[in-house]
Order: C-alpha cells, then sequence, then structure tokens
C-alpha cells in the first residue's frame, strides 16, 4: 500500500526505494514483478518527502529495477504477477 511507503520514510527513516519496497513494505518478496511496476509511483510518492528531484526520482527507480532484473536472470526466475 501507498500509505506504507510514506509511512516508512516519515516514521522509520527509510531513505531509497529498495528501503521502502524492500525492507519496510517487503513487497520485493510478495511480488518481485508488480514491485517493479510500481517503483516509478512509490518513488513520486516518497521523492518529495526525501528532497528527491524528478531525475533522483527517475534513477531510484532504473537501479532499482535493474537489481530486480539481475535477481531474475541469475536465480533464473520467471516474470511473475499476482492475479488480480
Amino acid at each position: 500500500r501507498l500509505a506504507d511507503a510514506l509511512h516508512a520514510v516519515r516514521n522509520e527513516m527509510a531513505l531509497d526505494l529498495e528501503d521502502v519496497l524492500d525492507r519496510r513494505t517487503r513487497c520485493r518478496i510478495f511480488a518481485r514483478d508488480d514491485t517493479a511496476d510500481a517503483a516509478t509511483t512509490v518513488a513520486a510518492l516518497i521523492g518529495p518527502e526525501l528532497g528527491w528531484d524528478e531525475p533522483r526520482q527517475a534513477a531510484e527507480v532504473r537501479k532499482y529495477r535493474a537489481a530486480l532484473e539481475r535477481e531474475r536472470e541469475l536465480a533464473g526466475l520467471p516474470r511473475t504477477t499476482l492475479v488480480k
């Protein structure tokens, strides 16, 4: 949930997109590829809280998605999404 992302930044000292999506909300564990898809939305939400401009938000998303892609490739994992 987006509220959890804001809570992580405002109250738990989360400092980057990976921290919010992986450690604070555990989204990566539950839905790795859906989380990659949501990264832009989450970065736009938490970015102003962290003082990020649009280039910084975009850089955080690129870095996050690249890490997810590396993880999938190294482990030979298929692309997965939650049933909607």
